[in-house]
């Protein structure tokens, strides 16, 4: 049951974020892009990563002026700036598509690279156990996907209630229990998923510091290398208060970071 669920939502997460139209002046920019990132395979040295750059900047223009959120715009835009060296843009956009496309292996596994290529290795703090076991579902389906099938639920719910009021059909019942039953799992996920603060990463190598100005005093030995990923607890005038993934805290300007949602 569980495997055939993640099934059906993937290739609807699938066919969902392939939907979205892009105009041809965005076609363009994005297909310059793409080449680009092909002549980058074929080169060496400066010359490649000069190239696998400017297919990032290419991919950065298009998803600008055409305003897309398409997880495998994020994606290609990753790799380009992954193959370029800029490890903070890679994990930037590798986070960006998996938060609208969490099903694809791929984007998993390429986030997971470029993760090994930040030169700051802090610990990450293991999933919540409770609510990968209960909403097995919730971090494999972005928060658009859960909520058009919850509304497809409560469709389903009301449409078989209203059945009932004319009929009585005892499987009819059943369905309509564990239709509500799974409908209360997706309230339940996108809920916990309202209540996460935001996200962000690391872009340009900076001092994490005890207040919100360059006068508090260090909290690292060491600076925050790009690719270092954080929770937003407070915005103040310029200045993230972060929590890094290993539980730690301090201060960032907001220029050195870039939020994922």
């Amino acid at each position: 049951m569980r495997k055939i669920i993640i099934l059906l939502f993937t290739v609807l997460s699938a066919a969902s974020c392939r939907s979205e139209k892009i105009d041809d002046s965005i076609h363009i920019l994005l297909s310059e892009a793409e080449e680009l990132y092909k002549k980058g395979l074929l080169l060496s040295g400066h010359e490649r990563e000069e190239a696998f750059l400017q297919s990032a900047f290419a991919y950065d223009e298009a998803m600008r002026k055409g305003n897309l959120e398409n997880p495998f715009v994020f994606y290609n835009a990753a790799n380009s700036y992954l193959l370029a060296g800029n490890t903070g843009e890679a994990v930037l956009y590798y986070r960006k598509a998996e938060s609208k496309f969490p099903s694809s292996r791929q984007i998993r596994h390429n986030l997971s690279e470029a993760r090994n290529s930040v030169p700051l290795k802090i610990e990450r703090k293991e999933t919540n156990h409770i609510i990968k076991t209960v909403f097995f579902f919730h971090y494999d389906f972005s928060a658009g996907i859960k909520f058009k099938i919850l509304a497809f639920f409560v469709f389903l719910i009301f449409a078989g209630a209203s059945f009932l009021l004319f009929r009585n059909i005892n499987y009819l019942k059943t369905l309509l229990i564990i239709l509500s039953f799974l409908a209360i799992l997706f309230a339940g996920s996108l809920i916990i998923e309202s209540m996460q603060p935001i996200e962000g990463v690391v872009i340009q190598s900076v001092s994490g510091r005890k207040g919100d100005s360059e006068g508090y005093d260090k909290v690292f030995n060491e600076d925050l290398s790009p690719g270092v990923e954080f929770k937003v607890l407070e915005n103040r005038s310029g200045w993230l208060y972060i929590k890094l993934t290993d539980g730690h805290t301090c201060w960032i300007p907001e220029e050195s970071a870039d939020l994922i949602n």
